[in-house]
């Protein structure tokens, strides 16, 4: 009975868009249910006018089924004394108001009963996967637009190439050391790692969970602020230097946040508004908007691209199209070297084949 009442109310959220909201109206639906069917009894409803809410009342097709189900269950078979021919059973239903046409109901009732509340689940099941489907908590404006499918054609205009440096990334014994939170010991996370990422490469890092990509990452993008970090370090054979390389390179991470009142498409022009370069001579404000409109139709963001960014308490965009926004994030902002850490969790296996394919394609 209760996973059929969170089906009903769940299903009110969806429609309004808030659990505020949505709960100020199921409080008063029920209060109004119990007044108008009196409790579930349709003998003493006060207004004879909403009798029919008594008729839809789930609580009362719940209550006169379990009812029926027990004192119609051949316990009280006895013909009850005074009783005029009925059973203690049917005595008990007569007097607690579980009749029609003043006769109690009949066994049949708790099948009908059983039947309204699958009925009930159904409906309101299909309610919320409705307007989950269709309508969105921020703006309540449809998921589906008028700009196509994910599949979406090309753009019709010759593409903007925004030059960039390229840049060759060399790691000889580095080491990273931590201090335990628990004790002085000290922990040595890195232990004499080499490696070299070629320009307009794609290199991937793979090991088990725990195995340490994600810090060998953070030591290389210069993003670690605690802790001992030595090792030879080299972009374009030159020692990496905080300033400069912090602003040719990009760093996607695994749970990226992003302002929720934005839409997508603002997001993005933002970062590239503040990121690119001003002083190169392919960077105006028409070819800029062109930059942004390829990133979205490459990461297939075009048709949702007016959509508000959310958050999770008021809802907006999936796991999986954050994803994708926090890579436009930064691919729109032309690194020479783009850091992804995990860029293919949460993302369907037709959305997965775009990251590698857009990410040799951009750097090349």
């Amino acid at each position: 009975m209760s996973g059929d009442n969170n089906a009903c109310f769940y299903s009110l959220q969806w429609v309004y868009g808030s659990t505020g909201c949505h709960s100020s109206v199921s409080i008063r639906g029920i209060s109004f249910f119990f007044v108008a069917g009196s409790e579930e009894r349709s003998d003493t409803c006060p207004f004879r006018y909403f009798i029919w809410i008594y008729w839809i009342n789930f609580f009362a097709w719940i209550l006169r089924g379990l009812a029926v189900n027990e004192f119609d269950s051949g316990k009280y078979d006895d013909e009850a004394e005074t009783s005029g021919g009925l059973t203690e059973g049917e005595l008990i239903l007569t007097r607690f108001g579980f009749t029609i046409n003043d006769d109690p109901f009949s066994r049949e009732w708790v099948w009908w009963g059983l039947l309204f509340a699958v009925g009930c689940t159904s409906i309101s099941l299909f309610v919320s996967t409705f307007f989950l489907d269709r309508i969105r908590f921020a703006t309540g404006a449809s998921l589906v637009t008028d700009k196509g499918s994910d599949e979406i054609e090309d753009l019709g205009r010759e593409e903007v190439y925004i030059p960039f440096k390229r840049a060759k990334l060399t790691f000889r014994d580095v080491h990273y050391t931590v201090t335990a939170s628990t004790s002085e010991e000290k922990l040595e996370l890195l232990k004499g790692v080499d490696g070299v990422v070629e320009a307009g490469l794609m290199t991937a890092l793979m090991g088990s969970s725990g195995a340490g990509k994600t810090t060998l990452m953070d030591v290389l993008a210069m993003r670690k602020s605690s802790g001992e970090i030595s090792g030879d370090i080299r972009v374009n054979g030159h020692s990496q230097e905080k300033l400069s390389f912090r602003r040719m390179m990009g760093y996607v991470e695994q749970f990226d946040t992003q302002t929720p009142q934005l839409t997508i498409r603002e997001t993005v022009s933002f970062s590239a508004k503040l990121r690119l370069e001003e002083k190169v001579a392919a960077v105006v404000p028409d070819s800029m908007e062109q930059f942004v409109e390829q990133t979205l139709h490459t990461l297939e963001l075009t048709n949702i691209q007016d959509l508000q960014v959310g958050s999770d308490e008021t809802g907006g965009l999936s796991f999986e199209q954050r994803k994708r926004l926090s890579i436009a994030i930064e691919l729109v902002a032309n690194p020479s070297i783009l850091f992804l850490d995990e860029p293919t969790s949460g993302l369907v296996s037709k959305t997965s084949k775009v990251v590698p394919r857009l990410c040799c394609a951009s750097r090349l």
